[in-house]
């Protein structure tokens, strides 16, 4: 291959490992096109991450991670492979973000149930969207409308009013935001159970 630099290979002569002078790495590929390719024909192959023995802990991770640059880690995120509890077989994958200070902050949880969790590890249905406290201005799950130019986008949240509430919204402009509120409120359910 053009540019390859070294190349490995098993002790029958067979090509297995190339690197390239643009320090693309090449396995089972003596041209690959990005910092490392794999190339398999075979079903099921991949790449595994494990622990070492009985290693991997309660609370424990092992992790892909991705960054902005080698000196600067705002902007990054990551795949966590995790133990919620070493005592019982099943793990989780999290996918977490950076708010560009620094700071990694989970995202989305799968539990080992296959239940879902966006912004919560108390996961409480098979997808449960959790909404922090101070978040009033975003709705829990937005629906939005790309027909026609796009139309008024629809939205489903919590906390509208009052604690416990429920409430089910629509922008006021065409391609708005269907920020929970009085005025965006198609249908609205009192913590008390009345409907409005």
């Amino acid at each position: 291959s053009s540019g390859e630099i070294l190349r490995l290979r098993d002790k029958d002569g067979n090509h297995k490992v190339s690197f390239l002078s643009n320090g693309n790495v090449g396995i089972n590929n003596n041209s690959p096109a990005k910092k490392l390719e794999i190339s398999s024909g075979t079903d099921g192959d991949g790449i595994l991450l494990t622990g070492v023995g009985s290693s991997m802990g309660t609370g424990t991770s092992r992790n892909i991670e991705f960054s902005y640059t080698d000196t600067d880690t705002s902007y990054a995120s990551a795949i966590k492979f995790e133990v919620p509890n070493a005592a019982v077989h099943g793990g989780q994958v999290s996918i977490w973000t950076d708010n560009t200070v620094g700071t990694s902050t989970r995202a989305m949880t799968i539990s080992n149930a296959q239940s879902v969790g966006i912004n919560t590890t108390s996961i409480k249905g098979k997808l449960d969207v959790y909404r922090a406290a101070g978040q009033s201005g975003t709705a829990a799950i937005a629906i939005t409308n790309g027909e026609g130019g796009g139309g008024r986008n629809w939205g489903i949240s919590t906390e509208v009013v009052r604690s416990g509430d429920f409430a089910i919204l629509q922008s006021t402009s065409n391609g708005g935001v269907p920020t929970p509120s009085s005025a965006n409120t198609k249908l609205y359910i009192h913590p008390s159970g009345y409907v409005g």
